[in-house]
């Protein structure tokens, strides 16, 4: 794992060689550009402006609740029973005795068989000559941990003691490590990780663990085995018993199992109040709901297992049908919706011919009367700043997109605006400060690496044909945990 990571920064390193950072004229360059000041003058045309709209009859309001009834649908609710099958309600039946803990000792003996192990304790320096003034410090008498952060400055140069076989070493370490005598400092070796300064503190002789000391480490170890294969033969018998028609609370009370009722919940796990009240169950949720809108009612699922280890079932105990909101309850809202989207049409409608004025040629004081709307302006809007309340940030993108003199039509959260760019000041570069340039330039060259590696990483996938099946990925295992 090592070696890759090494492996990776190197590459890394070379893929991003010369784009660390971008120049100082690039960063003036840039922020000329987002320091852009712009004037434009405008037709704001709000929507609530529109005035003679026709109320609507009776008939109109019908009409448009059968043509968006989805609207105003009340899904489909359900309310179930999960039983919930846990660890700990097997474990406490799970006894092991002294001869069967001996009996797999025996069987397993070749387990406990460990070879010969030194004990090291050992610091890793980046520079040889580091490596050697630590080394030094060790055989005058002080400790290796001391030495090496005296040295590098870090605590984290310090790897602490450990035990070690032969085969568990780097190869660079085995020869030498294995050749010294306990108590005994080893001159500077170079690995990949760098340079070691090792002391040998203890040498652990070849041989058999005794019984007595692995003893409560192996219960622990076939308490589990045992405990998970109990667990899934009860989850098998709990299976069992309600495909064969059982009640669920019959078996819960054989069994004692645990369980929990979740009322009147839409396909999305919320109840009639809309909080989630599935979010314990973490990325089990729509596995979970999938089972419970798959059933009918006083139908139990077939046993699932959950990621935590614990195996559930479902009973349908109740639906309630998905219905829609009856007409005279809506009638109010309908009216008024109805009214909005008249406003909008109108306003939409006059919004283009205002567009359509301006973009041939004619004066925005005319335009402005003929549309029955106000003439405003924006007067030193900054490329980068932050947009005017009545307008987006995307709307504002608008605007620096444009050419001057240009006729646009911005659509708004409240209407539209129509106007054009009356004036273009590019920013003067000598008035930027080291601060901003630097900030550019980090910001910049943070943006520009990870731009290189995500279009490296997007040839590779096209070279390779390699996709990711999101849907696949959940479907096997569920939705990840919301941040």
């Amino acid at each position: 794992a090592i070696r890759q990571e090494i492996s990776d920064n190197l590459f890394q390193s070379a893929l991003l060689g010369g784009t660390s950072k971008i120049s100082k004229a690039q960063a003036k360059a840039l922020y000329q550009y987002q320091n852009e000041k712009r004037d434009f003058t405008y037709i704001s045309l709000k929507q609530d402006d529109v005035k003679d709209i026709t109320m609507p009859t009776e008939e109109n309001i019908k009409t448009y609740y059968e043509s968006n009834k989805n609207e105003f649908m009340i899904p489909e609710k359900r309310s179930v029973t999960i039983a919930t099958l846990k660890t700990e309600m097997i474990e406490g039946e799970i006894k092991i005795s002294d001869e069967e803990l001996r009996a797999s000792y025996e069987d397993n003996i070749a387990t406990y068989q460990k070879p010969e192990r030194r004990v090291l304790e050992q610091g890793v320096l980046s520079s040889e000559s580091d490596a050697k003034d630590a080394y030094n410090k060790v055989k005058a008498g002080k400790s290796v941990k001391k030495s090496v952060t005296e040295v590098s400055g870090k605590d984290t140069s310090y790897l602490g003691e450990n035990a070690f076989s032969k085969s568990d070493l780097l190869d660079e370490l085995s020869a030498p490590v294995y050749a010294a005598q306990a108590g005994d400092v080893l001159e500077p070796i170079q690995s990949p990780l760098g340079w070691h300064v090792i002391k040998v503190k203890s040498i652990k002789a070849a041989g058999t663990e005794p019984f007595d000391e692995i003893k409560a480490d192996l219960k622990k170890s076939m308490q589990q085995d045992r405990t998970l294969d109990a667990l899934i033969d009860a989850s098998n018998d709990l299976d069992d018993r309600l495909a064969a028609g059982e009640e669920l609370e019959d078996v819960v009370t054989d069994m004692g199992l645990t369980t929990e009722q979740f009322n009147d919940f839409t396909m999305n796990g919320a109840n009639t109040k809309g909080k989630d009240i599935f979010t314990v169950y973490g990325s089990d949720k729509s596995q979970i709901l999938e089972m419970a809108f798959g059933l009918d009612p006083g139908e139990a699922s077939p046993v699932i297992e959950l990621a935590d280890g614990r195996y559930i079932t479902i009973r349908i105990d109740s639906i309630i049908a998905a219905s829609f909101q009856p007409y005279e309850e809506v009638k109010t809202d309908l009216k008024t919706r109805w009214i909005d989207e008249q406003k909008r049409t109108a306003n939409k409608l006059r919004a283009e011919q205002a567009f359509s004025a301006l973009k041939n040629g004619k004066d925005i004081v005319s335009v402005a009367k003929n549309a029955q709307g106000s003439q405003k302006s924006f007067k030193d809007l900054v490329r980068n700043g932050k947009a005017p309340s009545n307008i987006s940030e995307s709307n504002q993108r608008q605007i620096f997109s444009a050419n001057k003199g240009e006729a646009l039509m911005i659509n708004t959260k409240d209407g539209y605006i129509i106007g054009k760019v009356s004036d273009i000041k590019t920013a003067s570069a000598d008035k930027a400060t080291d601060k901003e340039l630097n900030k550019i330039i980090e910001e910049e060259s943070s943006g520009l690496r990870q731009e290189i590696i995500a279009q490296y990483v997007n040839a590779l996938s096209q070279k390779y044909n390699v996709r990711i099946n999101e849907r696949l990925l959940q479907s096997l295992y569920g939705a990840p945990p919301a941040n």
